[in-house]
């Protein structure tokens, strides 16, 4: 069975989640994957294997790929002002870091990287600390204030009280309105037989299960807020827009994704200082300042 796309798509023919054949796609190497493997099994005590962080699908019964949150491409610029956002030292973030990588079903994957911003996000679910979050960098203290560029600089993990799993929900796209089905599992299967029980979702995935993730909020909010950015053109939404165009958003959920959009274009717009760039460099590989 394969998703449906619209006609003309250069992404027809994609293998519906959880239902192609067993094999592994991977484009990591393997001690990274290795490394991706066991925080991800970390999540879910009772996986036996590595699995698709949406269906629970194992190894075995579904391609697996695995999806980098930033994106490899993001420019040398944009890091430096996450880098500054963040209150890291310059060029300490490594996107290759195993916090930056989770593995989907090679379907799910294709979405999730989707050109046009017409695939699907992760939102937070913990709407508290992103409401922190979005005080600490914009300055807003009431809902619908006008937000601030206070080119601030706060460690991310400061919000997060030493949880290392974070709670997030799929949010699809409208474009994505027509796809077949994502098959999902009530637990991680290592393989199918006619009995492994199932339960397809359908478009706008409104009941699709929480899930937990090792990669922290603020390099989702980077992705989010990036894919946000590309679908409204720059344009910040109001709520009526999220409720016409992302049916699944209940009004919490809405105000979440503004609070996303806010933090993003903070950091999008942060100045960092000469003194900083001059100071001490790093060499890539901080992850202690990423998690």
């Amino acid at each position: 069975m394969l998703t449906t796309i619209p006609s003309g798509s250069d992404e027809e023919n994609v293998p519906v989640p959880s239902k192609a054949p067993s094999s592994k796609h991977t484009s990591i190497g393997t001690t990274q994957r290795r490394v991706v493997d066991e925080l991800v099994k970390a999540t879910r005590m009772d996986a036996p294997s590595t699995f698709c962080v949406v269906t629970l699908a194992g190894e075995r019964a579904t391609y697996l790929d695995y999806a980098y949150v930033v994106e490899r491409a993001t420019a040398p610029e944009i890091l430096t002002k996450l880098e500054w956002s963040w209150g890291m030292q310059y060029q300490t973030f490594n996107v290759h870091t195993e916090f930056n990588i989770h593995p989907l079903d090679v379907g799910l994957h294709r979405f999730f990287d989707r050109k046009g911003h017409n695939g699907w996000f992760w939102l937070p679910v913990l709407d508290d600390v992103i409401r922190q979050m979005c005080r600490a960098y914009t300055g807003i203290t009431t809902s619908g204030a006008t937000p601030n560029h206070l080119n601030a600089r706060r460690k991310p993990q400061e919000f997060y009280l030493g949880n290392k799993n974070h709670p997030y929900r799929l949010i699809p796209c409208p474009a994505m309105d027509g796809t077949c089905p994502i098959s999902v599992f009530p637990d991680v299967v290592s393989k199918c037989d006619p009995h492994t029980p199932m339960e397809d979702h359908y478009y706008p995935f409104d009941i699709l299960p929480t899930r937990s993730l090792h990669v922290p909020y603020h390099l989702v909010i980077c992705n989010t807020g990036r894919k946000l950015f590309g679908f409204y053109e720059g344009r910040r939404p109001t709520e009526v827009q999220l409720e016409h165009d992302f049916p699944s958003l209940a009004p919490k959920d809405r105000r979440t994704v503004l609070d996303v959009w806010d933090i993003y274009d903070a950091w999008m717009h942060a100045v960092p200082t000469t003194e900083w760039q001059d100071g001490p460099v790093g060499d890539g590989g901080d992850d202690d300042a990423i998690h």
